[in-house]
């Protein structure tokens, strides 16, 4: 049995990781106890509540900028032309 259950999911704008499991280091009870059936819904419910709190458009997915250096996240307005 396991000691820890885990479910890691994201959306286009937030990551959210949720645990579930004992203080003691001991086994989690119950047959067939995974993060994909139990913390999954926990973590839907957390989404859904962030979501009400903070909306988003869907597919809000905000590409890094690429200055003209090249670098991953140099806006474009601050890359040096050298």
């Amino acid at each position: 049995a396991g000691k820890d259950i885990w479910f890691s999911g994201l959306t286009p704008d937030a990551v959210c990781v949720v645990w579930g499991g004992n203080d003691d280091n001991l086994a989690i009870p119950g047959h067939n106890v995974t993060g994909g059936g139990v913390m999954a819904k926990i973590w839907r419910q957390f989404m859904e509540a962030y979501y009400k709190l903070r909306p988003a458009p869907p597919g809000a997915f905000l590409e890094p900028s690429r200055g003209k250096s090249g670098g991953g996240d140099t806006p474009e307005s601050e890359a040096s032309d050298s």
